[in-house]
C-alpha cells in the first residue's frame, strides 16, 4: 500500500485513538489522585499511631517511676522514718496522681496523717479478755503501744501472740502495751476469749466500740500505733516494730 493510499487510514486511526488516549490519561490521573489521597490518610493514621505509642511509652515510664517511688515510700514508712516518708509522700502524690501506685499509697497517707496527733483523751473498754487488773489506759504519759486486731484475721493470729514476748521484755521498762478488738464479722466474744486463753496472752486486751481504731485511721489489721507522752509518734504494722525501736522509744 502506498503512503498516499494509507494516509487516510492513519488519519482515521488517530481520530479514533485520540479520545481513548485522553480518556486513559484522565483515568490514570484520577487513580494517582486517589492513591495520593490514600497515602495521605495512611500517613495521618501512622502519625496518630506513633503519637499514641509515645503516650503509652511515657505512661509506662511514669508508672515505673511511680512504682519505684512507692517502694521507697514503703521502705521509709516501715522503717519508722516518718518524717522522710511524709516529705516523699507530698511530692509522690503530686507527681504520680492517678497511677495505681498512688492509689495504693492512700493507706500509708492516712496512717501518716496520725503522726503528731495528740493521743485520744479516753480509751473506752466495753469488755475485757485479759490483763484488766494491770491495765493502764492512760495514753497521756509514758510510752504506749496499742495493737488493733480481730480474732478471724489470720495475720492477727500470727502477730498478736508475738506481743506476749514484747510485753514480758519491756513492761518492766515502762512500756504500756494493750490490744483492742471490735469483735467483727464471724468473731464472737467467746472466740476472742478462746484465742486469748489458747495463746496465754496476759497483757491488757479489750473490746472497743470503734472510736479508738477510727482515731488512729485503722483500715487494715493487724495495726499498731505508738504514743509517747500523749502524742502519736509511730503508726504501722506491728511486725515492723523491732526491739531496738521499742528501746529507743522507752
Amino acid at each position: 500500500m502506498t503512503l498516499r493510499r494509507a494516509f487516510p487510514l492513519l488519519v482515521a486511526l488517530v481520530v479514533v485513538a485520540a479520545p481513548a488516549a485522553i480518556a486513559g490519561k484522565k483515568v490514570d490521573e484520577e487513580r494517582v489522585a486517589a492513591l495520593e489521597s490514600r497515602i495521605a490518610e495512611l500517613e495521618t493514621q501512622l502519625g496518630e499511631v506513633m503519637t499514641k505509642m509515645t503516650e503509652i511509652e511515657d505512661l509506662a515510664m511514669r508508672d515505673q517511676r511511680a512504682e519505684e517511688a512507692a517502694q521507697q515510700l514503703t521502705r521509709l514508712y516501715n522503717s519508722g522514718d516518718h518524717v522522710a516518708a511524709k516529705e516523699l509522700l507530698t511530692t509522690f502524690q503530686k507527681d504520680y496522681a492517678g497511677t495505681e501506685a498512688a492509689k495504693r499509697s492512700v493507706r500509708i497517707a492516712r496512717e501518716l496523717q496520725v503522726i503528731g496527733k495528740p493521743a485520744p483523751a479516753q480509751v473506752n473498754a466495753t469488755a475485757w479478755y485479759a490483763g484488766e487488773s494491770v491495765a493502764n489506759l492512760d495514753l497521756a504519759n509514758g510510752s504506749s503501744l496499742v495493737v488493733f486486731f480481730e480474732e478471724w484475721c489470720p495475720h492477727c493470729k500470727r502477730e498478736v501472740p508475738k506481743m506476749q514476748a514484747t510485753y514480758e521484755k519491756f513492761a518492766d521498762q515502762g512500756l504500756n502495751l494493750m490490744a483492742a478488738t471490735k469483735v467483727t464479722k464471724s468473731s464472737t466474744e467467746e472466740k476472742v476469749q478462746s484465742f486469748v486463753d489458747t495463746n496465754n496472752l496476759q497483757f491488757p486486751i479489750f473490746k472497743e466500740d470503734g472510736r479508738l481504731s477510727q482515731y488512729f485511721n485503722v483500715s487494715g489489721i493487724p495495726a499498731a500505733a505508738v504514743v509517747k507522752d500523749g502524742k502519736v509518734i509511730w503508726r504501722g504494722h506491728p511486725a515492723n516494730i523491732s526491739d531496738e525501736m521499742l528501746a529507743g522509744w522507752l
